[in-house]
């Protein structure tokens, strides 16, 4: 995901940034989300395979939205 947004972010260098609402988090322009911060928070846990999972799941979906 770090890989993917450097990418979209040196596209939205040239194009500037698509001002569209997030279908995950509604109340946030796409572009303005912080993605370091959603992955420290939906990071993988050895010790919950239910929260890794879940956390796998947002990781995914944050992939597509970017």
């Amino acid at each position: 995901l770090i890989d993917l947004q450097g990418a979209v972010m040196d596209v939205f260098s040239k194009t500037g940034p698509v001002r569209f609402p997030s279908w995950k988090f509604p109340d946030k322009l796409s572009c303005n989300l912080d993605l370091v911060s959603l992955l420290e928070e939906y990071d993988y846990l050895d010790s919950d395979e239910e929260f890794s999972q879940h956390s796998h799941i947002v990781l995914q979906e944050l992939m597509f939205h970017r």
